[in-house]
């Protein structure tokens, strides 16, 4: 589900450099922008300095430029791989923002929908006022928030500060926390409402770490036995260690809609809580166009259970329990337990 937000305001009021601000923190946070514009000059784009230049400069996965006339886009169109510039889209300009009318030109890998202009869309609309203007110089309606990117008129209207990137790349981020439900974007559906594999071939490529955990507890003796290498079957942490990173490289085979991923690395440690319980934890990553957590928690249970394997014949009442996510980075959303 992609999420639009509009960006209104009247001459220098920042409406390009605040679109730029959130494109760069869009693309920080792995999440594709389509950014549209919309102008009463006969312009067009793709020339250096130009507003839709300086959007695909920021990142912008997608750049629709709508003048009085034609509509022309940049990137990845809805239904192919290539890339196509400054081409015209006809029947769509005829000075009223329609979503449907674009829907089918927009990436199905977009996240985040961004418009500077169009008032009159019903989107929700971030306002920024300049010197001299208060509220009722706009008679937009709907889901309305001002904003300035000037501090003394922040100050005066006690609106939302955008006086600077970073302070507008908080907020962004905040405003995307809110509005961005994970849940949404979840495609593991097709047509025939069958289940398949998400299709994650247009995302990029970008640096996934995961960190799971889970205990075991048992006997006194045989964490006893575990730590002084008595177990008849061998080493248990160590056989457990290479069974964690065996099963973290089968993820894909054991879960059915896993993406085969080529991890660069799988480590597991085990810590002696106290003389009853064991704590495996793992880490795992990947350079990837998704995420590695599957992988972390696999490792972590394949571990648990060749522990018990190995001590079953001891101690047949060992218990694996809270087998979590601690932590993931990459992606969409950053998570810390």
């Amino acid at each position: 589900m992609v999420v639009a937000l509009q960006i209104i305001g009247h001459k220098n009021s920042g409406k390009t450099t605040t679109m730029c601000h959130f494109i760069e923190k869009a693309q920080m946070l792995d999440l594709n922008v389509t950014a549209c514009k919309s102008t009463h000059h006969q312009a067009t784009m793709d020339f250096e300095g130009t507003d839709s230049y300086r959007f695909a400069e920021a990142g912008a996965h997608q750049v629709f430029l709508q003048n009085p006339t034609h509509v022309f886009f940049q990137g990845p169109i809805s239904g192919s791989g290539n890339t196509i510039a400054s081409k015209e889209v006809c029947g769509l300009a005829d000075g009223n923002f329609r979503l449907s009318a674009f829907e089918r030109y927009i990436a199905p890998d977009a996240d985040i929908l961004l418009l500077e202009g169009y008032k009159d869309a019903g989107l929700p609309k971030l306002i920024l006022l300049k010197p001299g203007e208060n509220k009722d110089h706009f008679s937009c309606s709907g889901q309305i928030i001002y904003a300035s990117v000037y501090a003394d008129v922040v100050k005066e209207r006690n609106i939302v500060d955008l006086s600077d990137k970073q302070k507008a790349q908080t907020w962004f981020s905040a405003w995307l926390s809110e509005n961005i439900n994970e849940e949404d974007s979840l495609t593991h559906f097709n047509a025939q409402q069958r289940a398949k594999m998400v299709d994650v071939s247009m995302k990029k490529a970008t640096s996934r770490v995961a960190v799971a955990s889970c205990r075991l507890t048992m006997k006194t003796e045989t964490i006893e036995r575990i730590r002084n290498n008595q177990i008849k079957k061998g080493d248990v942490l160590a056989v457990a260690q290479v069974a964690g990173i065996m099963g973290a490289k089968q993820t894909s085979t054991l879960i059915p809609m896993c993406h085969l991923i080529a991890l660069k690395s799988v480590d597991i440690h085990f810590e002696f809580n106290d003389n009853t319980s064991i704590t495996i934890i793992s880490t795992t990553k990947a350079i990837d166009q998704t995420g590695v957590e599957m992988e972390a928690l696999v490792a972590c249970q394949i571990a648990a259970l060749t522990i018990y394997d190995m001590c079953k014949a001891i101690d047949p009442s060992i218990e694996i329990t809270a087998c979590h996510l601690l932590a993931k980075c990459g992606g969409k959303m950053n998570y810390h337990k």
